[in-house]
């Protein structure tokens, strides 16, 4: 948590630094700001709730944020742990990857990973 804006001029001593602090002030907020990829703090604890596998209707919903990857395979027992062009995530923009794939093709505790490249 960031002290309050005014903590500056609450103690005589800081009056010589308050610049820096203040620019190191900017720099934790804008940081922060770039980090939570402009989520509030709770939002960005939710995100469990939108990457990883996940059951929908129509099949499962795998997603995953690798900003630097190139590009990223879903292996498993269900694939011979190899990597399969219909398991390969899709980009998406902010470095996000993802994979829609039928029922059929996984089935509940079956194990995976990721081949990120």
């Amino acid at each position: 948590m960031l002290p309050p804006k005014n903590f500056v001029n609450q103690d005589p001593w800081l009056k010589p630094y308050a610049s820096a602090i203040e620019s190191r002030l900017k720099y934790i907020s804008s940081r922060t700001r770039q980090l939570l990829d402009n989520k509030s703090i709770d939002e960005f604890a939710l995100g469990h709730l939108y990457y990883g596998l996940h059951k929908t209707e129509s099949g499962w919903i795998f997603r995953e944020w690798a900003p630097n990857a190139t590009k990223v395979y879903l292996v498993g027992d269900f694939n011979g742990w190899q990597d399969n062009e219909s398991f390969r995530l899709k980009s998406r923009p902010g470095g996000i990857f993802e994979l829609e794939i039928t029922h059929e093709k996984i089935v509940h505790q079956q194990k995976y990973k990721l081949h990120i490249y």
